[in-house]
Formats: C-alpha cells, sequence, structure tokens
C-alpha cells in the first residue's frame, strides 16, 4: 500500500560544460527534470516504529516533488547564487549537482571544504591556488543533511560516499551554500536545519542520463523525509 505525503519542493542546480568538456551531466539533468516539472517518488520500503519498537505502519509514502531548477555559471558569481538569494528560497531542501570527470560511481560529498585550488581556470578565467573560499571561515562544514540515516544500500545506483568535493566551483558552491543556512539558520518546515547535499556524477558513458534521473528523484525525496 502507498499514501501520499503531499508536495515538497526541492531546489535542484548543476552547471554547464566547463574547461575542455563539451558537456556536463548535471546540465542535462537539470533540463529533464526542468521538462519534467513534477516527481512522484516511492520512498524506500522499511518498517515504522516507535521508541518502544512497535509496528506503526507498513505503507510506502509516496512523495510528490515540485523541482526549481537553476543552472549555476561555473564561476564565482555562480558559486555564490543560492547562498545570496537564500532568504528568497522556499524549498523543502537544495540538492546540488555537479560533474566528477574521475569518478566511476555517484558520489554523496558529506562534507565541504574552505579551500580554493584550482588546476584549470573557471569559466570566467579565474584561478586560484591555495585560497579560502570565505577568508577565516570554517575549515570544513558538514551536510545539513541527516546523513546518519542515509540509505546507501536501498537506491536504484550504487552510491559512494566522499569527505572531499574538490577544490573547484563544485565544492565552493556546496560551502558557500552551507555557510549561508548556517548563518542565517534557515530551517525547514520540520524545524531542522535547510538539508542540502551536493552528488558528484561521473560523466555520460559511466552513467545513462535516465540512471541520474531516477537516483536524484530519489535522493530528492529521501532529503525531504519527515524526520522519525
Amino acid at each position: 500500500m502507498v499514501h501520499d505525503m503531499g508536495r515538497r519542493k526541492v531546489l535542484l542546480t548543476g552547471f554547464p560544460a566547463f574547461g575542455e568538456l563539451s558537456n556536463n551531466i548535471s546540465e542535462d539533468v537539470i533540463k529533464e527534470l526542468s521538462s519534467i516539472g513534477r516527481s512522484k517518488v516511492p520512498l524506500r520500503e522499511r518498517p515504522r516504529v516507535d521508541d518502544s519498537g512497535n509496528s506503526l505502519s507498513t505503507d510506502m509514502p509516496i512523495v510528490e516533488i515540485e523541482w526549481q531548477t537553476e543552472l549555476l555559471t561555473c564561476d564565482e558569481t555562480g558559486s555564490s547564487r543560492i547562498a545570496n538569494s537564500l532568504d528568497d528560497i522556499d524549498v523543502d531542501a537544495i540538492l546540488h549537482l555537479g560533474l566528477c570527470t574521475s569518478c566511476i560511481t555517484p558520489r554523496i560529498e558529506t562534507q565541504a571544504r574552505n579551500i580554493l585550488d584550482m588546476r584549470i581556470p573557471d569559466n570566467s578565467g579565474r584561478k586560484k591556488s591555495g585560497s579560502e573560499i570565505i577568508i577565516n571561515g570554517q575549515q570544513f562544514i558538514q551536510s545539513t543533511s541527516p546523513l546518519n540515516r542515509f540509505p546507501n544500500d536501498l537506491f536504484s545506483t550504487k552510491l559512494e560516499q566522499s569527505d572531499d568535493a574538490g577544490s573547484f566551483v563544485c565544492n565552493e558552491t556546496y560551502y558557500r551554500t552551507l555557510s549561508s543556512i548556517d548563518y542565517n539558520d534557515k530551517q525547514d518546515n520540520f524545524g531542522r536545519k535547510l538539508p542540502c547535499l551536493f552528488l558528484h556524477l561521473p560523466d555520460i558513458g559511466k552513467l545513462e542520463i535516465s540512471e541520474a534521473v531516477k537516483l536524484v528523484e530519489e535522493i530528492g525525496a529521501w532529503l525531504c523525509e519527515k524526520p522519525r
């Protein structure tokens, strides 16, 4: 049996191609989900119990997600876009997407680091080495997502967890957004810090667009799930 948990709003961001690349899978996923507009996603089936261990329900909830998508520029302006507009954002979660050319499988980033160390220039020509993103900011900021109950083995595609989001614009975007959530005490409808997660996707050829879209839908639903 399934039951509807109601509609949730997820802000989904990605980037265009950068460097010598001709495409970016995160942009492709953004376009696909933007055209879909909404997704109905069944949460993974798991027994629900109260604090005493008594069964509450065996229903499989359905989450309807309304996607708010934004293609960020691959530069400092793009990395600051969500952080600077947080007061005007009304969503239940933020999911940043990016391309990882060295990845074989999708990678959940558990934290962002206060570092810019670019091997190549970004799309504005900026190339910084050994710099802080925010001067005297925290060295690391942990994801605001409930990773302690992340069902790694229950998604449709195998996932890895990483504590190194790199030192390019992906990590910069993640760091700025998490810092802004913390500074502004931005909360979701359940009174917890607004869940924000970064998902690195491998290049096209290692992951089909349809697989990436399904995975993003599943992670979006998980991010919006009511804690229990």
